[in-house]
């Protein structure tokens, strides 16, 4: 449903030249998820059905939110 509505948004609003992106990560490694990533059992379980297979770092979303805000970023809507 997110994806959907950004797509649509970024359709209706290009031509005010707004970007409309989100950014859906899987499981990142964060107090929140402290539970799964800390019990080896249910960890190995997670990755495995990961296309990446490990879980990912605050610092990388951060970097693909700071991509997406930046001029770089400039082709990239929806």
């Amino acid at each position: 449903m997110l994806n959907a509505l950004t797509k649509q948004l970024a359709v209706i609003l290009m031509n005010d030249e707004i970007r409309v992106n989100c950014v859906c990560p899987g499981l990142i490694k964060t107090a929140f998820s402290k539970y799964i990533w800390n019990d080896e059992k249910i960890r190995e379980r997670e990755e495995k059905m990961m296309g990446i297979k490990r879980f990912g770092e605050p610092e990388e979303i951060a970097n693909a939110v700071k991509f997406l805000l930046s001029d770089d970023a400039s082709y990239v809507n929806g």
